[in-house]
């Protein structure tokens, strides 16, 4: 694990909501060149600290009780600060990043569809788990040329599937911008290859949210 969680106790939601008060240096900002699929990044904090082992021990503990306060932190983030929420023409697709069937049975839970869920409520936005995730190794201290094998990973699920097929009844929107969550952002190739794939749908206005960030210099 990147983060020892040694006498690492399941914090509960005040604790969650102090430790992102007292970290929490949010922004909303235009990608950078290697996320050029996505036109602006929502962070809530550098992912290191408190918040990092918070979210590291929810993630491989079955925790569940920081998504949720999570989540509808980084919703109040994107309700001030993301112009492109304002300028929507109509409730925004939230996509949570797909996580390996196998994993998420391993794991017992898929806390970025609890997170992205969170989000949703909060903005007023439309979940939608159009994305699924094929087997790939864990991104755990891995560079980022040994990532880009996610990229062959995404690919449609069964729900984008229906959507497609019912059309004729229920036309999906490709004018609506689609909002991509994650927990973290390392190198970006997750958050990347799930908005090649959304763009391969239709969608042109693809925007992402991630709880934390680390340094583009990090390896894990």
């Amino acid at each position: 694990l990147p983060i020892s969680l040694v006498g690492v106790a399941a914090p509960g939601p005040a604790e969650v909501r102090r430790t992102i008060d007292e970290q929490a240096r949010p922004r909303t900002e235009a990608c950078p060149s290697f996320l050029r699929s996505i036109d602006t990044l929502t962070c809530l904090a550098s992912f290191d600290g408190p918040l990092a082992a918070i979210v590291t021990h929810a993630k491989y503990h079955r925790g569940r009780v920081p998504w949720p306060v999570l989540g509808r932190r980084l919703a109040l983030e994107l309700k001030a600060e993301a112009r492109w929420l304002d300028d929507a023409s109509g409730a925004p697709f939230v996509v949570p990043v797909p996580m390996p069937t196998w994993r998420r049975w391993h794991r017992g839970l898929d806390h970025g569809r609890l997170l992205a869920d969170a989000v949703a409520s909060g903005i007023g936005g439309r979940i939608r788990p159009w994305l699924s995730s094929g087997w790939r190794r864990p991104q755990v201290g891995r560079t980022r040329a040994a990532r880009r094998e996610i990229m062959d990973a995404i690919r449609p699920s069964s729900t984008w599937w229906l959507d497609e097929r019912v059309r004729g009844r229920r036309r999906v929107d490709t004018t609506r911008s689609v909002l991509v969550v994650d927990d973290v952002c390392t190198t970006g190739t997750t958050l990347a290859a799930c908005a090649a794939q959304l763009r391969r749908f239709g969608f042109q206005d693809i925007h992402a949210a991630v709880v934390g960030r680390r340094s583009l210099g990090s390896t894990s």
